[in-house]
């Protein structure tokens, strides 16, 4: 019986790899003109939902896409995933300078502007999509582009990142039970226009940071009708820190809730610039005012 047991798992393995073996050429070709160096990357069943216990190692630094064959079977990867659940991921080294691939994670709408050169089905309803770019750009440039990819194609906002992980076509996803096993939807001759989009991408920030203008000069506006309203410059001091918290307690005496309080020190103070977490700073200067203040 447990010979019987043994030789179906062999079967059932063999089947797994020869199939799996089919998927991962398509894949490593899809990318073969790629000059990027890449990282692999074999993670624990269990970290999947717990990243904190640590079960993650690198087991490949800075190989071309054309090595990956090599690495997955001096490392045994397919076994690995078959029976111990290791999943596999590839990720771009940050010794890239360029970046002539953009990756977006669990695509959900199609984009007749942007269409994705290789697709990969990773589970039932999630697909991971990649764009090939026609000219290499920075990692800034990388992850700017994905980013407006992410909104176009309503990708998960929380994959962002030009050296984020992405699974390889070929292997099991254990994240599902069973096991979903991962193939190349597509692969298509596309390529996306880098001066064009990165073009639309600082056009947008241009227009943010005109908002956010309008925004700050209509709240000094209203602050400003009030003759009796000081600002913050009417609070100077050598400590900044001390000129924030003076301003903070006159904006809590004449009864401005928080979120105004808020408003009105970004609108009127660089304290975006001098704190890393300029909200956080806010709050905590305005918990700490009440405090003083008795609780008011």
């Amino acid at each position: 019986m447990m010979i019987e047991k043994l030789n179906q798992i062999i079967q059932e393995f063999e089947e797994f790899e020869r199939e799996g073996k089919k998927e991962l050429k398509n894949f490593i070709e899809a990318l073969s003109f790629s000059e990027m160096l890449w990282n692999v990357r074999q993670i624990a069943h269990e970290a999947l939902k717990d990243m904190s216990s640590n079960k993650s190692i690198v087991i490949a630094k800075n190989i071309k896409i054309k090595d990956l064959e090599k690495i997955i079977r001096e490392e045994n990867l397919f076994y690995k995933n078959f029976r111990n659940k290791e999943n596999i991921y590839i990720y771009p080294s940050a010794e890239n300078v360029l970046f002539d691939v953009v990756f977006v994670d669990d695509i959900s709408q199609k984009s007749d502007t942007y269409r994705p050169f290789l697709s990969i089905r990773t589970s039932e309803k999630k697909y991971q999509a990649y764009y090939r770019l026609n000219e290499a750009t920075t990692k800034e440039g990388a992850y700017k582009i994905q980013k407006h990819l992410q909104q176009v194609v309503q990708g998960d906002i929380g994959g962002i990142g030009a050296l984020q992980p992405r699974r390889v076509s070929g292997f099991y996803n254990t994240k599902y039970e069973p096991n979903f096993f991962i193939r190349t939807l597509s692969l298509q001759e596309n390529y996306i226009d880098t001066e064009s989009i990165l073009k639309i991408v600082y056009n947008s920030e241009k227009r943010l940071i005109e908002a956010q203008k309008r925004e700050k000069s209509v709240i000094i506006q209203k602050a400003s009708k009030n003759t009796n309203t000081k600002h913050y410059n009417d609070f100077i001091d050598a400590d900044r820190s001390v000129q924030d918290m003076k301003y903070v307690h006159y904006l809590i005496t004449v009864g401005k809730s928080d979120e105004e309080i808020e408003e009105i020190l970004i609108a009127e103070t660089d304290v975006e610039e001098r704190k890393r977490n300029a909200k956080y700073y806010i709050k905590h200067s305005i918990e700490k005012a009440k405090a003083y203040r008795g609780g008011v």
